[in-house]
Formats: C-alpha cells, structure tokens, sequence
C-alpha cells in the first residue's frame, strides 16, 4: 500500500500509477468525484486535479510506453470511450487552469515544457511551498510565466499555489481510509479545522460526530501518538453552563479553617493557560525557559510541567525563535454547545475567537482579571489579560433537531465553520466499524435497506428532513440483542426499545402516531 509524503518524487507517484497502487488510485477516484467537490468549497472544480497531474505526470502525454498514463486516464474517465478520446479530454481540462484556455486545451509549447520537469528529483514539497511556480525548462524559460513576467494562470498566482497545495495536502495528509476501503468524510472536517481553528460538527443524532472529534479528527491533528490526557480536553456544555464554568469565577475555598473566596479559573480558560504557556511567557516579555515554565504553570498537574520542558529541550526546538507552527496543538471539544447560552458562557472572550486575534495580538481582560492570583494569573498577576493560544483548536458538537436549547447568533457563526455530519453519509462506515456487519453476516444488506427506508419515511411519510434522519449509532444497538435472539427478533427489540420513542417524540401532537407505528411494521416485517 502505497504512501505519498512531501519528500516524495514525481517518480514516485508515476509508480504507484504503474503498480496500480490500490490506496492511490481510490484517493485519484475520490478527488475526482462528484461527492468530494461537494464536500469541498466551491472554488474545488476537476480541472485543479487535471492540472495538478500534468505536472507531476510530466505533460499530458501519449499513454504509449507510459503505463502510468494509461492507467491514470482510466481512473480520470472509467466510461468506454476510446484511449485518444481519454487524453483529449484531460488535455482540455486541464488547459481550463490556464488563462485564455477556456475551452482550449493545454497549449503545446507549454506541454512540451511540463516533459522537461525531472521527474527522480522533483520533490512533491513543490506543492508546500509554491516553488513549483518557478519551474523552468532546459533553456532557463519560467514555464508558468508570459513573455510579460506574468503568470499564465487563470485567476493569478496566488490561487493557483493554494489550489494545487489542496491537491498535494489532500493526497498526502488528507484522506481517511475507511473500513469498507473507502474515504471518509473526515478528510474534510480535519481540513476545515486546520484552516480556521473552530468547527461546529452539526447535523442529525446518532451520526458519531462526538465520536469522530475525539478519534478520527483527534488522531489526525494531534498524532496518534499524542498523549490525549494532555493535549486534549472534552466539556458538555449544559443550561446550566455559565462564564463561571468556562472562563473563570469566584469560588469557595475550603482549604482553611473558615471559609474564604478565591477566583478559580474555568475549564476552557485552564486549558488555554495549559497549551499557551510558551506564549503566555512570551507575551509577558519573559524568557522561555524551566524555571519560567513551572511558574507559569503553578498548581497544575506535573505531567503537563514535564511536558512543555521535554518540549522546549528538543533538539531543534528554538526558543529565542518561536513561531506558532513549532507548538504541539491542543483540541478543546465542546459536547452539545448548542446545549448552554453561548453568548453568556463564552462572555467577552468571543472575541478571541476570532481567527485575526488568536495569541497574544488578541489578549483582553476578563471578567475577574485583577483577582488573578499565582495559581489563576495568565500572563500577569497585575492587569491579567486572556487571549486563546494559536495552537488551540476548538471542536463542538450538536443536533440540530435539539429544540431545548438556545440558538447561535450570527456573531458567533461567523466566528465557526460548519460541517453537516449527515446519517446517510456515514451509516455504511459507521456500523462496519462497530461490527455489524459481522455479526449480521448476510442479514446484514437486509438491514442497511431496512435504515434507508426507515429514513425515507422519516421524509416521505412524517413530513420531516434529514436533520430527523436516525444516525448509525442508534442501529448499532443490534448487537444489544443477538445474543438468544434471531435477526428478525433482534431487529424488533431495536424497533421496540430505541427507535419507536424518538419517532414518536417527533410527531408529538400532530396526530400521525399511526404512521409511526406503519413505519415500525415495515422496519420489523
């Protein structure tokens, strides 16, 4: 199974081609599909991965003696057109990249300087750093540059670099195999998360969306090695929640004789002093150094001291030089956010979410800032002020369904990008993961119609959306009662015990209780 890398060649992606790299040809497969550019923004069209294969496959060339040619425009265009019809088609769109090609295709004078890229050498860093830009052919000519010192691309050189650093960061960091051999739709929430620091996972219940923050988003931006007891934090947000909680508030002190008050800090606010400390010390014009560390860390745990001291100690690690990019980062996930008063929870550290003041350009004073003490001070003990570290990222969860609680302003939804986690997209991943289909055998097709149909219903015959859709996890409790019991029996105990009470809770005083129990005979029959 093959893997792509920064420090790949050219080369090397020509042979995946040659071998049929399984792993690669279903990440081409997914990058050329309908489903990944509705995943992605609008600005994602085909021709951005047609373009991105002229110049690492060196040109759009004749398949002849180039197996991994052949290969790749069958994986662009499987349909039974000829092989010259193939390669025109990939000449024109990838022509569409340039300025002035429209419908053209690819001109000539440009392809024949793509053949001139040496493919053992060329690294797919390229892509990282925008390097790739500045390619020239044997002559010294800039390939992507006119006779005017402009570049030839169709919305400008800036676009074009992002556009192709897409590409390479999706096939080299971005897709998540799944257990039935495809991709997950974790490719993009981890994409979303890394390029705005916040990211509302929303969508109907039961899909695994908390599940998913703490595992697969988890694992991909903190490393599957990562300690998760440190770098890693969960709250579920409540009515109760207030900015006591969450930020920091003034609580009893029980430690001594008689009972005092002392400020404490909240959770959110204890981890951001936790990840932050390097730029909490830096912001207080200090030196990063131990002794620093375990003052500004005073009355945590030891293990987190240990950590950022382990850290600062690494080889390479400059701390006269620190830039953003060098911390480890930390994912704050917050359970039903929508669940709280957000406004009233979050108070004036809204603004610090904003992703132009993350650090410490974005401090401000909070609520109780000049009660900070030596266990509770961020960057001062006088004047204290808060700001969110730039290596904190920050995930929450709701249903949208969830008509308990309060709604998010328009302030605040700016401040977020959104995912719809919706349960059609991930019902097949989902129940494979946890097993059903293993225990299901052959029944198991049999009840992934029955889900879809149920769902349907939820549509076509209870007059509600996918947001009422019944995720995966609600179907899993199957394996709740195989044990004794036959799969039809089994499948009753689900309808009786899990799935009946929601639907009825959804029609609740619109008198079609009869539909709901048409739509269990079906599920059970």
């Amino acid at each position: 199974m093959g893997k792509i890398t920064w420090n790949s060649t050219f080369k090397d992606v020509q042979e995946l081609l040659i071998n049929e790299d399984e792993t690669f040809v279903k990440q081409l497969e997914y990058l050329n599909s309908d489903q990944f550019q509705k995943a992605t923004d609008s600005g994602y069209l085909r021709r951005n991965l047609h373009f991105f294969m002229a110049i690492v496959l060196q040109g759009v060339q004749s398949p002849k003696s180039k197996k991994y040619i052949e290969n790749f425009l069958y994986i662009l265009y499987p349909n039974p057109t000829s092989i010259g019809t193939k390669l025109g088609t990939w000449r024109q769109n990838a022509g569409r990249f340039v300025e002035g090609s429209d419908a053209k295709s690819i001109d000539t004078d440009l392809n024949n300087q793509l053949k001139e890229i040496p493919a053992n050498t060329t690294l797919m860093d390229v892509f990282r750093n925008g390097a790739w830009v500045n390619f020239k052919d044997s002559s010294g000519k800039p390939i992507f540059w006119d006779a005017n010192n402009k570049s030839i691309f169709i919305y400008g050189e800036d676009d074009a670099k992002q556009k192709m650093k897409q590409i390479a960061d999706f096939l080299i960091n971005g897709t998540q195999i799944t257990s039935d051999g495809g991709f997950s739709l974790m490719v993009d929430t981890y994409s979303l998360l890394k390029a705005n620091k916040q990211l509302i996972l929303n969508g109907a219940p039961g899909t695994g969306k908390t599940f998913s923050a703490r595992n697969e988003i988890a694992d991909k931006l903190l490393g599957k090695n990562a300690d998760k007891n440190i770098q890693m934090e969960m709250v579920q947000f409540h009515p109760s929640y207030d900015y006591t909680d969450f930020i920091e508030g003034i609580r009893p002190n029980l430690a001594s004789e008689s009972i005092g008050y002392t400020l404490k800090n909240g959770s959110f606010k204890s981890f951001c002093r936790k990840a932050g400390v390097i730029e909490r010390i830096k912001a207080s014009g200090k030196n990063v150094t131990e002794g620093n560390i375990k003052e500004f860390l005073k009355g945590e745990d030891k293990s987190i001291v240990d950590f950022w001291i382990n850290k600062i100690n690494e080889e390479g690690f400059d701390t006269e030089n620190i830039k953003p990019a060098d911390l480890p980062p930390f994912l704050f996930i917050i359970d039903e956010i929508n669940r709280a008063e957000i406004s009233k929870v979050l108070g004036e550290t809204m603004f610090c979410l904003d992703a132009d003041y993350r650090g410490a350009n974005g401090k401000i004073a909070t609520q109780y800032s000049a009660l900070a003490t030596d266990e509770t001070f961020y960057i001062n003990e006088d004047n204290d002020k808060f700001f969110i570290p730039s290596n904190v990222y920050i995930i929450g969860t709701m249903n949208d369904i969830d008509r308990s609680v309060e709604v998010f302003d328009f302030a605040l939804r700016r401040r977020f990008a959104w995912h719809e986690v919706t349960a059609e997209a991930v019902m097949d991943k989902v129940l494979k993961e946890m097993g059903v289909d293993n225990a299901l055998g052959n029944d198991y097709n049999n009840y992934v119609s029955k889900i879809t149909a149920l769902n349907k219903s939820i549509d076509n015959t209870l007059k509600l959306n996918r947001h009422y859709h019944l995720g995966p996890s609600y179907f899993a409790k199957i394996l709740l009662y195989l044990d004794g019991n036959n799969y039809q029996e089994a499948r009753k105990e689900v309808w009786d015990n899990h799935l009946s009470q929601i639907l009825n809770e959804y029609v609740k005083g619109k008198r079609t209780e009869s539909e709901v129990a048409k739509i269990g005979d079906d599920f059970t029959a």
